[in-house]
């Protein structure tokens, strides 16, 4: 399919809609942050169960198998943001809102979750959310407002060594986090956060029970207890997790299954034919679900088999540790690099045509974009020219690497991983760049923790933003930002970050986020490499499947039913 056919995702001004708010709001919510656009997205191979023009009756029972590249290094859902472990909690855990499934990808609306309404003061700095009644833990005992405390709590102050993947984003405009009775949660801002309200609604920020983390703070990793439709079975190491449906889950009917498993499966082809031959019902999401020529082989053979497009807000980026005693170090070798990589080969040869260029923030036509006339003069965007070769090699003998130097790549574990490298590798030999593979790593549990330590010369991959606003975006470049790989520090971006988190008009919002840009592309502390469109797929007895919206918007799986004979 066409890079340049029309984006059909969500359009440069979207805004995400807030339902179940209470009529007597003292103010409207503040404007919520524009969404990442996607490239044309491929008609489902079958209309979704939830639209479909004859209803059926959702059957109860079953099992659904789902393959998955990676079983993620932890159970305890605040941990960790990577989309390989987010699928698989998703299913334990509920937050005080989520994003209505049925309304993806065309309209982005939140709605009630664990709060049943939320209301904002008027200079947008509190959320006061109301806890539906009668919820409860899997473990019988009940929800209360203490427990959203101590979920936020954890979050900001990190106790016993956790590391939970919003701490960095929300310790930046929490101030506090309290609760005036049992039924009601205040949190309050040190200045508006536009994006707060959705970015609640991710798995990260999903509530956790207050009982069980002040005796260990590290008992979730081994056995979660959560609100979610499914609750925790067990876990085979390097096998299997199987969850099992929640009786006490709030949002009855669902789930409609008995039990939820997901399958570790590590190589492309044995994921494919175990969807084929029907091992598995469904495709995992995310860096491994289907590449394209797959999803072209499955429809032949099963035209009713169903198969959503989607993307995600993360971007693949080539991540050059920028560390005293690492060559790139030194901005002329990144620069050098940055004129050769090649962003439509990356996506032609190692997505096999399907993903989109990009920019810091997203695609061209995503809505913090540069405009496209700009993004067309920076290196890596476009196609390098005779000139950028030149200018490349003269750069690598300015910084004494004229003979070029050898460099060990740090690689994940994931087929799609290992197609791209091949490609940047090549494009980086032509300046003399010698890459070769140092260690090739399962991705949540050795690939993400070594590149946070910083252990790495230069990799590639795409990182996990669950919140598409430049707060979240531009992490990876802020001093203290957990996915600050590199090791980066630049005191103009940081005073342009922190400029952009206080501003809540969008059109000056974004004059400063174009700024950034214009900044990270001149010194190029990481180089953008483009973004995958990713393919979700079920075999023709999985009903009731909704469209993923962005990666980490619907992982729940609680409205799937197994059609049986």
């Amino acid at each position: 399919m066409s890079l340049k056919t029309i984006f059909a995702f969500i359009s440069a001004a979207a805004i995400v809609t807030i339902s179940c708010a209470p009529a007597q709001q003292a103010a409207p919510a503040p404007a919520a942050a524009p969404t990442p656009q996607t490239r044309a997205q491929a008609a489902p191979t079958t209309t979704p169960v939830s639209v479909a023009p004859v209803a059926e009756s959702p059957q109860r029972g079953g099992r659904l198998t789902i393959y998955i590249t990676d079983l993620g290094r932890t159970l305890d859902a605040t941990q960790e943001a990577s989309s390989m472990t987010q699928q698989v909690l998703a299913p334990l855990y509920s937050r005080l809102v989520t994003l209505d499934p049925e309304q993806l990808p065309s309209k982005r609306v939140v709605i009630g979750d664990l709060a049943d309404s939320w209301e904002s003061n008027r200079d947008a700095t509190q959320l006061k959310f109301r806890l539906r009644p009668g919820l409860k833990f899997h473990d019988g005992q009940p929800v209360t407002s203490a427990d959203v405390v101590a979920t936020f709590r954890r979050i900001l102050d990190a106790p016993g060594g956790i590391m939970p993947a919003f701490r960095s984003s929300l310790g930046r405009v929490v101030d506090a986090v309290t609760a005036p009775d049992a039924s009601n949660v205040i949190i309050t801002t040190k200045q508006p956060a536009v994006w707060l309200l959705e970015a609640l609604a991710k798995p990260p920020a999903s509530i956790v029970p207050a009982h069980v983390v002040s005796r260990d703070q590290r008992s979730l990793e081994r056995g979660p207890i959560g609100t979610g439709p499914f609750r925790f079975k067990s876990r085979d190491e390097n096998v299997r997790v199987e969850l099992q449906r929640s009786d006490t889950y709030w949002n009855q009917p669902y789930p409609y299954l008995d039990s939820l498993e997901r399958v570790l499966i590590k190589e492309a082809a044995t994921q494919f034919a175990a969807l084929r031959t029907g091992r598995v019902q469904m495709t995992g999401m995310g860096s491994r679900g289907l590449s394209a020529s797959e999803v072209t082989q499955l429809k032949k053979e099963m035209p009713s088999a169903k198969v959503f497009e989607y993307t995600s807000a993360s971007i693949a980026f080539i991540w050059l540790n920028n560390r005293e005693t690492y060559p790139f170090k030194d901005v002329r070798v990144r620069q050098a690099l940055a004129r050769l990589i090649n962003q439509r080969e990356i996506i032609d040869l190692a997505m096999e045509g399907a993903g989109f260029r990009s920019d810091f923030t997203g695609s061209a036509e995503s809505a913090w974009a540069m405009s496209k006339s700009e993004l067309e003069r920076m290196p890596a965007f476009r196609a390098p020219k005779a000139l950028d070769i030149d200018e490349a090699k003269r750069l690598m003998k300015e910084a004494g690497f004229a003979n070029g130097f050898k460099a060990s790549w740090v690689l994940a574990d994931i087929q799609s991983y290992k197609d791209r490298y091949n490609v940047i590798a090549d494009q980086a030999r032509r300046i003399g760049i010698d890459i070769t593979v140092g260690q090739t790593l399962p991705y949540s549990s050795a690939y993400l923790p070594t590149m946070r330590q910083g252990k790495f010369d230069i990799s590639e991959s795409a990182i996990p933003v669950p919140q598409y606003d430049p707060t979240f975006i531009f992490d990876p470049w802020i001093v203290g930002g957990l996915d600050n790989r590199t090791g980066f520090k630049d005191d103009q971006i940081e005073q342009m970050y922190k400029e952009q988190g206080v501003t809540l008009d969008p059109a000056k919002r974004k004059v400063i986020v174009d700024q950034i840009q214009r900044r990270l592309w001149e010194i190029v502390p990481s180089i953008p490499a483009g973004i995958p469109a990713y393919f979700v797929a079920a075999r023709p007895e999985v009903r009731g499947l909704t469209h993923p919206g962005v990666l980490m918007d619907n992982f729940l799986v609680d409205r799937v039913w197994l059609k049986r004979n």
